[in-house]
């Protein structure tokens, strides 16, 4: 074989094995709850406590919207935010991991829909609104913003306010990104024209299962259980929420599986009928860090349920825990590297994280710290541990 057959050859396989890592690569995108800096003890977690080598991006939760305000963007909390230096401490990030992308994310769950509505509807607060985006970017430093609209049953509004901001930040590599419904029948999205404006669509594929459906549940499945009905199988799961908006025309190159790092909880009716599906009584108490009833971070988990037996659900591939009659379904590192070898598998952009400081940020359970976000990356990087 001549010599420049050699060469040519070489550089076809080398660059095959490179696009071949580069179509394998997985983004981590960390939305950090702000307000977990204010939690007590060893939950508390600041803007600097976030490890910037773990997550590609991270969304800080929350900026607020206020219709009545000219539509402009506001601190969801001035204090935390601006005197405390909470922003800036996550904007500094930057300066250990230049590659970090930041983004605020606006809205969430705790925003009356209509606020959106209200601004994407009127011009002029849509102007400002947009002028407003640029200028908290500008300021902090950050790449992006994200629309978490829960929920948009308007589709003409959502891609308006979105296109409104991709036409101001496209020429200067900013991103636009969405926190979207698990079900896109739920929210009446048009799907095909959110691959158009949107950078990232991030599939909220958790909180599947909670106490009011009178039955023990997991809250982010990666697949569906025999024991569920067919609605159920082809709803209730990650891989069915990320095939129901790929089916009504989402690229997966830009959907990313979300996981929850946290579990949902309940009472038991039977301490020996422990299995997903059985009886419920209702949820189970508030955590001392997170104080949300039926909810318990994964720090709440692993540092007040010690005694607690966690018994693995391999049809459902995630965990599920029992301490007296608490029940918890939840994600661990075996299931999350479940959950990267899916994205891996399914070409999906990556994996969004709600939400990151209820990690074991600090070590507390005896074991390294940030657990779940160093199992992601080990999986990414087909690493063993």
């Amino acid at each position: 074989m001549k010599s420049s057959s050699i060469i040519f050859l070489f550089v076809v396989i080398f660059s095959c094995g490179f696009l071949l890592r580069q179509s394998e690569a997985v983004n981590v995108y960390c939305y950090y709850a702000s307000w977990a800096a204010e939690r007590p003890d060893h939950a508390k977690v600041s803007g600097d406590d976030l490890d910037p080598n773990l997550c590609t991006h991270i969304f800080y939760a929350f900026l607020s919207l206020n219709p009545e305000d000219d539509g402009k963007l506001s601190y969801l909390d001035e204090e935390l935010d601006v005197k405390l230096g909470n922003i800036q401490k996550v904007s500094d990030l930057k300066k250990i991991n230049p590659n970090l992308k930041l983004l605020f994310s606006v809205g969430g769950a705790s925003a009356a829909p209509y606020v959106f509505a209200a601004i994407a509807a009127d011009e002029t607060k849509l102007a400002n609104f947009v002028k407003s985006s640029e200028e908290f970017l500008d300021k902090y430093n950050f790449d992006g913003i994200d629309i978490d609209w829960e929920y948009p049953y308007d589709k003409p509004l959502l891609l308006k306010m979105a296109q409104a901001l991709k036409d101001r930040f496209q020429p200067k590599g900013r991103l636009v990104t969405t926190a979207v419904a698990y079900n896109p029948e739920d929210a009446g999205y048009d799907v095909k024209g959110m691959n158009e404006v949107f950078d990232l669509i991030n599939v909220m594929s958790y909180d599947f299962h909670g106490a009011y459906a009178g039955k023990l549940g997991q809250n982010a499945p990666l697949y569906g259980s025999s024991s569920e009905s067919s609605w159920q199988q082809t709803v209730l799961n990650c891989n069915a929420s990320l095939w129901n908006w790929r089916n009504k025309g989402a690229v997966p190159e830009k959907l990313s599986l979300g996981a929850g790092f946290y579990g949902h909880t309940f009472k038991m009716v039977d301490v020996s009928q422990n299995s997903p599906g059985d009886a419920a009584s209702g949820p189970w108490d508030k955590g001392p860090y997170t104080d949300n009833m039926g909810t318990l971070g994964y720090l709440e988990l692993c540092e007040l349920h010690k005694s607690g037996t966690t018994r693995w659900d391999d049809e459902q591939k995630v965990p599920y825990m029992t301490d007296g009659n608490m029940w918890a379904g939840f994600d661990n590192e075996k299931s999350l590297r479940e959950k990267i070898k899916y994205i891996k598998q399914e070409g999906i952009s990556g994996i969004m994280i709600w939400s990151i400081e209820t990690d074991d940020v600090k070590g507390i359970c005896g074991g390294r710290k940030w657990p779940l976000l160093n199992a992601i990356n080990d999986e990414i990087k087909n690493k063993n541990i």
